[in-house]
């Protein structure tokens, strides 16, 4: 990472280029019964910093499907250069989808099937120049998650058309999906489109891969202005603060996600120590309970005072936060406990109740 400020001019950025060994990984894919399946999709990822595929410069550097998974399952990887890899297929019943002979980027994968067809089975390895032989995936039915919709309000408020609430679980972070001549990388192979909210308030997501999510649910946006997700529970598991684990054949029912129409909101102006306007500035705020510091939690958000220096955060969930205005801010750095450690060091705690709005100005 290099960060630079406005005219700054970095020199001295040199690379070493080494020789490396690269490797082949071969191997199978086959159901539980030892079968294989009529179309099996691989996705080749790699935990490491990535360089967008389908760029001239990309071309052959990286690991290549040689050996596409047919009747038999067997595939083969060349190519692969030293890295910690997760290798996921994605098995069903029905035709293989046409490969791609050129280079493309997509935010979400090639459809194979219905989605309640889907099974998955996936490796986690490390290369260092060594070849893989053998590797065994078996494929696993897809996870399922289902439960209803319920709305907790007063009983003039206005309900949204139910059947346009869309619910889902989603990679977290930036997701990607690449195909170059057939061979494909990316994040998006396990995850599955959100769905809509039958008429009944319930909801069902099938096909679901092996990995760690977290939930959205999304209102019409003639509703969300009034209406807002405040809970949702399966059990005793909370599916808003923490990212919902997901492994093969799992299935999380009766999950119960409540809007309401007591919507919380912070807001207040930011000035500087003479009394103007500061709209240069980030406000941010944090949850008091670290234990509540948690990757892509929605209890972690930011707001731009405007130009007057008025500035408003809603939504949040009822508790404890701390604010704080910073001058700049990289997003991937509310990931950073040693981060929230120092916006907590200087932020000025506020309070919110269920649907509670709470008004705290603040000074550079």
């Amino acid at each position: 990472r290099v960060h630079l400020s406005a005219g700054e001019q970095r020199t001295g950025v040199d690379f070493s280029v080494l020789v490396v060994p690269v490797a082949t990984i071969d191997g199978v894919v086959t159901d539980a019964s030892g079968q294989g399946a009529a179309s099996i999709q691989l996705s080749l990822l790699t935990s490491g910093p990535r360089v967008p595929a389908g760029t001239p410069q990309m071309v052959g550097s990286g690991p290549v499907l040689v050996q596409r998974p047919g009747a038999e399952g067997r595939f083969v990887y060349s190519n692969v250069p030293p890295g910690r890899y997760t290798l996921t297929a994605r098995g069903s019943s029905a035709s293989p989808p046409p490969s791609s002979s050129t280079s493309m980027i997509m935010v979400a994968p090639p459809a194979a099937a219905s989605s309640a067809d889907y099974s998955y089975a996936q490796a986690d390895f490390e290369i260092d120049g060594q070849d893989i032989n053998n590797l065994v995936l078996t494929l696993q039915p897809g996870a399922t998650f289902s439960g209803r919709v319920v709305f907790d309000g007063a009983p003039s408020s206005r309900r949204p058309d139910i059947a346009a609430i869309r619910v889902g679980l989603i990679v977290p972070g930036p997701t990607f999906f690449t195909i170059s001549n057939g061979t494909m990388t990316g994040n998006t192979l396990t995850s599955m489109p959100a769905v809509s909210v039958q008429k009944d308030g319930t909801f069902l997501v099938r096909g679901i891969g092996p990995g760690t999510y977290t939930l959205r649910a999304t209102l019409p946006p003639d509703a969300d202005r009034l209406w807002g997700l405040e809970s949702a529970v399966a059990g005793p598991r909370d599916l808003l603060d923490a990212p919902v684990e997901i492994a093969a054949g799992d299935r999380i029912s009766d999950a119960t996600l409540t809007f309401s129409d007591r919507k919380t909101e912070i807001s207040g102006t930011l000035q500087t120590a003479e009394g103007r306007p500061a709209p240069e500035y980030v406000i941010i705020a944090i949850p008091a309970d670290r234990e509540r510091w948690q990757k892509d939690s929605r209890r972690l958000q930011l707001a731009r005072p405007d130009t007057r220096g008025r500035f408003s955060i809603v939504d949040l969930p009822p508790g404890s936060y701390l604010l704080a205005a910073l001058t700049d801010l990289d997003p991937n750095e509310l990931n950073d406990r040693n981060f929230l450690e120092q916006v907590a060091s200087v932020g000025v705690r506020v309070t919110l109740t269920a649907g509670g709005k709470t008004v705290q100005n603040l000074g550079i």
